[in-house]
């Protein structure tokens, strides 16, 4: 009687791990989006850019696919662009939005 209880014990914690990791799975949309920042910034620092960049990129995935796709830490193929031109920063954040 232990015994089968410890194997159904067994089977509930491995059911449970498996279905955990199935839960967790990563969706990616297939197509990569852009945005685009140019403008002068604190100190006129590049990773001021990039930061202003990345959070338009968040901005535009929330207003286009919902709060769920718009991490950038999720995001998949995450590349950002930078010039610096008349004295102002033009980055493009690009990426592929998962959840």
């Amino acid at each position: 009687m232990f015994s089968k209880i410890m194997v159904s014990l067994g089977l509930v914690a491995a059911l449970s791990v498996f279905s955990a990791g199935v839960a967790e799975a990563k969706v990616c949309k297939s197509s990569v989006y852009k945005a685009p920042f140019e403008g002068r910034t604190a100190a006129n620092l590049k990773v001021s850019a990039q930061t202003r960049a990345r959070l338009r990129w968040q901005t535009r995935m929330t207003e286009k696919f919902g709060v769920k796709w718009a991490s950038w830490g999720l995001a998949v193929d995450r590349r950002q662009s930078c010039i610096r031109s008349g004295g102002k920063w033009r980055c493009i954040a690009y990426a592929r939005p998962c959840k």
